[in-house]
């Protein structure tokens, strides 16, 4: 299934972007194109979105045969919860059917996503030592503190179709902006539930040797499920050079996209989050 959702979804880009340049070719007989690709684009970045509610039975829905979750966290404590995210990569085309503005932006991203945050600790303080006075008999006990922690994390590996409308400021200009509106649907390639269970010696200088003693570490395999979002780009734009040919039709990009997310989890629920994702990006105009 993993194998036949990549090559669906790379086919259907590849066959996308061959098809519009196809259309974008005037031929012989008809010198007028409706449309025609004026850039190509290369992002990567960063996600970043709070963390959806989520609970011990979520996991235990997504870990069933988890031995560490049958662990009695009655005595453990909840940690502060992480904001979850991950990397962001997209490759696009740009297409115009005049020209002036919009750009019309299709293309396909690939993301690695930490959905779901949670974790249980305590910790225990150890007597280690006892140093004895030699002057007044006093006796001092050295302790140190055991950092109990089951960590607990859903990651997804995805694909996905995207496209924006883009209205762009003088094009012609060093710089320029741009804002416009999105949406991007896709399906996961890989999707997998992590339980880790350490203990760490908080009062060892971490600086000089690892502080974790001991770990145990369950990975469960998870239904693959669609994935989508809205969002609006909102960026800037910084043409490269101003003489040579090659320099000027080169561009580099900086954009925030403000987002609403749906994740459709199959063992437990939909999740509606809102994010951000930040990307740096080379354009090449034609």
């Amino acid at each position: 299934m993993k194998k036949q959702t990549i090559v669906l979804l790379a086919a259907s880009a590849f066959n996308l972007t061959a098809l519009f340049a196809q259309e974008a070719t005037p031929t012989k007989t008809d010198k007028k194109c409706s449309f025609h690709i004026t850039e190509v684009q290369l992002q990567n970045g960063f996600q970043l979105n709070p963390m959806p509610h989520t609970n011990l039975l979520d996991f235990q829905a997504m870990a069933p045969n988890s031995a560490l979750l049958a662990t009695d966290f009655s005595s453990f404590s909840l940690a502060n919860r992480q904001a979850t995210g991950g990397s962001f990569h997209a490759l696009s085309v740009g297409i115009k059917f005049k020209k002036s503005n919009p750009t019309l932006r299709l293309g396909i991203a690939y993301l690695m996503n930490n959905n779901l945050n949670m974790a249980y600790e305590k910790v225990i303080k150890y007597a280690y030592d006892t140093l004895t006075s030699s002057q007044t008999g006093t006796q001092t006990i050295l302790t140190h503190d055991s950092l109990y922690r089951y960590s607990m994390t859903n990651l997804s590996k995805q694909l996905r179709l995207d496209a924006a409308l883009i209205f762009r400021t003088n094009e012609s200009a060093r710089w320029s902006l741009y804002a416009g509106v999105g949406a991007s649907l896709g399906y996961t390639i890989e999707s997998t539930t992590r339980i880790d269970y350490t203990i760490e010696n908080v009062d060892r200088p971490k600086s000089k040797e690892n502080t974790i003693d001991s770990r145990q570490t369950e990975i469960f395999e998870n239904k693959n499920y669609l994935t989508s979002s809205i969002y609006a780009p909102l960026g800037i734009d910084f043409r490269m050079g101003k003489k040579r040919e090659f320099w000027k039709h080169l561009h580099l990009t900086y954009e925030l996209k403000p987002s609403i997310n749906f994740v459709a989890i199959p063992e437990i629920k939909t999740a509606t989050v809102v994010g951000m994702v930040s990307t740096g990006g080379l354009r090449y105009t034609f």
